[in-house]
């Protein structure tokens, strides 16, 4: 019923709706609901099983971000609740809950409407990223650049 596509690059500047209105921002991305993890929002997902990973940095803390559309229509799916679990596969035993925040990019508007949250995803590690809704869920695979290259990377796939 959905097309998945999994976005995650670095970690953008967030702002309430209030901050886009008053400041005029054309540039970062716009929380509409939830919070940021390690801004107030708890601790990153992507640490848990993750040994030497204490602090996130530059090249571990992304910004994922799952946009889900209608298959029918190609629509974004607003107003839904989706769930988000990030598994390292180099230790699949261990997984963590992205807490959802949904935003979009401030240029971009509704057309961009998305999921997602900051996460840890260590340089050249692989990963199965698994989209949940209401009662389907899509599995996409991975595998993030070596720290000596960009640090973006996607996925895509339909939930039947």
């Amino acid at each position: 019923s959905y097309v998945v596509q999994l976005d995650i690059g670095a970690v953008e500047p967030m702002y309430t709706p209030d901050q886009v209105a008053s400041q005029h921002l054309t540039e970062g991305e716009v929380m509409l609901r939830g919070q940021m993890a390690g801004m107030g929002g708890g601790p990153m997902p992507g640490m848990a099983g993750m040994p030497g990973m204490g602090a996130a940095t530059s090249e571990s803390a992304r910004h994922l971000e799952a946009h889900i559309c209608s298959k029918a229509t190609g629509a974004p799916v607003q107003d839904a609740t989706p769930g988000i679990t990030l598994v390292n596969d180099a230790v699949k035993n261990v997984s963590d809950d992205v807490p959802i925040a949904v935003m979009q990019g401030i240029d971009a508007g509704a057309s961009d409407y998305h999921y997602g949250n900051i996460v840890v995803m260590a340089p050249g590690a692989s990963y199965t990223v698994l989209v949940s809704l209401n009662g389907q869920r899509a599995t996409l695979h991975v595998r993030m650049p070596p720290a000596s290259t960009s640090t973006s990377g996607g996925a895509s796939t339909t939930m039947p």
